[in-house]
């Protein structure tokens, strides 16, 4: 497996055992909040080059300041999620889709990590079967299931499995 795999993979384990919120905060706070804060915040702050825009961030380390700006950012990146863009923070960082600045993302590692924290966002976010549990938690993706019953706890949702008391005699014989 990549190294540029295996830490999305962990998160992506962190996001399903944990809920979404610990574990997107943990990888904004450790993989995005470092460029906000060391390249993004010279414009966006108030009275800012980019002040007029809808990301203003607040400038510091303490986590009152990282998680209004994990707020602000995740509120922005759902937004153009829901509207079809989702990569619109990414492309206006790397100076696309009328980005001022031109592109404050040079590095490879600093364009993986918003990928990382945008694709994560977007699992958080998506239910395909629009039954109001998000895809990462829902143990039948396909079918809606809001109440996810799963009598033999196999974690395949009743409505999907073939077998759901997990006695292997299909539920049609």
């Amino acid at each position: 497996m990549s190294r540029r795999l295996l830490p999305l993979l962990l998160f992506f384990t962190t996001l399903s055992a944990f809920g979404d919120d610990a574990a997107l905060f943990t990888l904004y706070k450790t993989r995005v909040a470092p460029i906000i804060q060391g390249t993004c915040i010279g414009c966006h702050v108030s009275g800012g080059a980019a002040s007029s825009t809808r990301l203003v961030y607040a400038s510091g380390s303490s986590t009152s300041v990282q998680e209004a700006n994990f707020r602000l950012v995740r509120s922005y990146i759902e937004v153009n999620i829901k509207n079809g863009s989702q990569y619109t923070f990414l492309n206006k960082g790397q100076g696309q889709q009328g980005h001022g600045g031109r592109n404050q993302l040079p590095r490879a590692e600093d364009v993986q990590a918003v990928t990382d924290f945008i694709d994560a966002i977007a699992l958080s976010v998506s239910d395909g079967d629009e039954d109001g549990v998000t895809n990462d938690l829902d143990n039948c993706q396909d079918v809606a299931n809001a109440n996810q019953a799963d009598l033999d706890q196999d974690g395949k949702g009743d409505v999907c499995d073939a077998d759901i008391d997990g006695d292997e005699v299909s539920n049609d014989g």
